[in-house]
């Protein structure tokens, strides 16, 4: 299939910042703030509340244009929210005021920048972030902070995607058993032909037996359906949506580290800044009218970002906007290698060992062709040094006992091994447990003898 990659880059980013003990905001700002909120708290909803924040002289464009003013929003967590650009731009401010937020670790301000914002300053995600950061430093030194730079920056959320164009659609209901994934929240709906794809709401698929609809009320799909252009195996993979017979969507995994492949076309029949977009693509890439645009996007949220392993740098945690910004492309390249990839069936039942897909190299090589080969680091496990010598002493026991070792020598053993473990792992603070104490040790090789040559203890 002819098919080109398009654009790459962020559609959303959330950060949070933190000052610590040092967080503060210019009062004349902060009087404004409170008064949007006492409006916002007297009237309904309907009304919109605006404050002018020119004084964060937020950029609209990278020609200078600014948000001068901003909707009010109350929002938990937060004691002043405010909206930008019709949802484009969200910042958050705590109350400077209250004592439990003046932590190292709180979240002060929070930043959520989306996918319109972002293209609209051009999309060079970095280069927006420190002009941000470099406001909120602005502010927070308008309050008299004599180090107004944070903390911390740090991402509780990224979506990453590259759009890509093929002559006609790329996808149907029967390439779904292609792809292989690590997902492991997975299930499979046929979405309402009047909603739109790619989106959270959607429709289950009929029950067993049914004919092929899609407007059927909500039910998980837990059994095989022949009917679906058989793929039963696939259907517990992944979320399918539909819009009347065509494929507008998969979906693989949950919130946490969520997978999407839809349709831009499709999409931009229900969104005006899709078509907008589309538009804008049509342009600059001189596209055929009947050419289906769509896009692969992966959200992370904070749990997922925490570690990864790299192979010169070690662990990375990724939560961190700095350690993030440097990555980007070596994510991208294990979201679509390792987590998620799309592969040619062969006669080897192992969907693992089928070969890529030749349209999924695309998807791989859209971020700047980054082949670093991340791995993701699981949590560390809870133990004690302890314990792990106490199951290692049984190991050489057991081991000892199988060779029928003379309990004399054992005796030696227990001494020799007591002093090792002493200096390999310092006596203080660590204490040597108590299964290599005199007596026990001889006491558990006995058992362990008469386990394995049948003698009694």
């Amino acid at each position: 299939m002819d098919t080109r990659s398009l654009t790459h880059g962020v559609d959303t980013l959330v950060l949070w910042y933190s000052w610590g003990s040092r967080y503060r905001l210019p009062q004349n700002f902060l009087s404004r703030l409170e008064t949007a909120r006492q409006e916002r708290a007297n009237l309904d909803l309907v009304h919109p509340i605006l404050v002018n924040v020119a004084d964060l002289t937020l950029p609209a464009t990278l020609e200078g244009r600014t948000f001068e003013r901003a909707q009010f929003r109350r929002v938990r967590h937060y004691r002043y929210g405010l909206t930008f650009g019709n949802e484009a731009l969200f910042i958050g401010f705590s109350d400077p005021s209250n004592a439990k937020v003046m932590r190292d670790d709180y979240a002060q301000v929070r930043v959520e920048l989306h996918g319109r914002y972002i293209r609209a300053l051009g999309g060079d995600i970095r280069e927006i972030v420190d002009i941000i950061t470099a406001r909120l430093i602005s502010l927070v030194a308008e309050a008299g902070v004599s180090q107004p730079d944070p903390l911390a920056v740090r991402v509780t959320r990224v979506d990453l995607y590259a759009d890509f164009v093929s002559p006609s659609e790329p996808f149907s209901l029967a390439d779904l058993h292609r792809f292989v994934s690590r997902a492991r929240d997975r299930q499979a709906y046929l979405e309402a032909a009047e909603q739109a794809p790619g989106g959270e709401r959607v429709s289950a698929a009929p029950g067993a037996g049914g004919p092929l609809k899609s407007s059927t009320g909500a039910a998980k799909c837990n059994t095989d359906f022949p009917y679906l252009i058989g793929v039963p195996a696939a259907l517990s993979e992944a979320q399918v949506n539909l819009s009347g017979p065509r494929w507008t969507s998969f979906r693989f995994g949950s919130s946490k580290l969520l997978a999407r492949l839809y349709s831009k076309t499709a999409e931009a029949r229900k969104k005006p800044d899709t078509k907008e977009l589309l538009r804008d693509y049509a342009a600059e890439f001189s596209l055929d009218e009947d050419a289906t645009v769509w896009r692969v996007e992966f959200q992370l949220r904070k749990d997922v970002l925490a570690a990864f392993l790299h192979p010169e740098l070690g662990v990375l945690d990724l939560r961190n906007w700095s350690v993030l910004v440097e990555h980007l492309g070596a994510l991208w390249h294990y979201l679509t290698t390792e987590w998620l990839s799309l592969r040619t069936p062969t006669a080897n039942k192992q969907p693992t060992r089928w070969p890529e897909d030749p349209l999924w190299n695309e998807v791989v090589l859209a971020w700047a062709r980054i082949q670093v080969p991340l791995k993701r680091a699981r949590r560390p496990l809870r133990a004690s040094a302890e314990g792990l010598v106490s199951q290692a002493v049984g190991v050489i026991l057991s081991a000892a006992a199988v060779q029928g070792v003379a309990l004399e020598r054992v005796a030696q053993a227990r001494r020799s091994l007591e002093r090792t473990l002493s200096r390999l792992l310092g006596s203080s603070p660590f204490v040597l447990p108590e299964s290599l104490s005199g007596g026990v040790f001889e006491l558990r090789y006995l058992e362990r003898l008469a386990l394995y040559q049948g003698v009694t203890s």
